[in-house]
């Protein structure tokens, strides 16, 4: 398994709502087949990709994220809280960019702006 291989295996929308499906509750493969939209061959397809990557595994007919694919899952929810809050985060660039603003003043303004936690731990601490 590489990481290239894992990018693909959750690099299209099909692919993230079946894998988002199996962390919010482990699936069927009848409950993931069932849902609008998707075809046999792009379950199939999907499947196999999640599979082969290491993210899933198969316990008789149920599936559910292995470790690895819980860490991916958590990984792909942080960007998505990231994503949300891509403004937020502009505007806190911009006027960092613009202003020679103490360590003090930037964890201020990140707390003024931010309004999730552990984004804001998060954003705090890479800078």
């Amino acid at each position: 398994m590489t990481k290239l291989q894992v990018l693909n295996a959750i690099s299209d929308n099909i692919s993230v709502k079946m894998f988002r499906m199996i962390a919010a509750d482990s699936e069927t493969s009848e409950g993931l087949m069932d849902k609008p939209g998707v075809s046999r061959k792009q379950y199939y397809d999907r499947m196999c990709k999640l599979y082969a990557a290491g993210l899933i595994t198969r316990r008789g007919r149920q599936y559910a994220l292995t470790s690895f694919g819980r860490l991916i899952y958590r990984a792909q929810m942080d960007l998505v809280k990231a994503s949300d809050h891509r403004l937020k985060l502009k505007a806190i660039d911009m006027i960092k960019a613009y202003k020679n603003i103490s360590k003090d003043e930037y964890n201020k303004l990140v707390d003024t702006i931010i309004d999730d936690t552990e984004l804001k731990n998060i954003i705090i601490n890479i800078t």
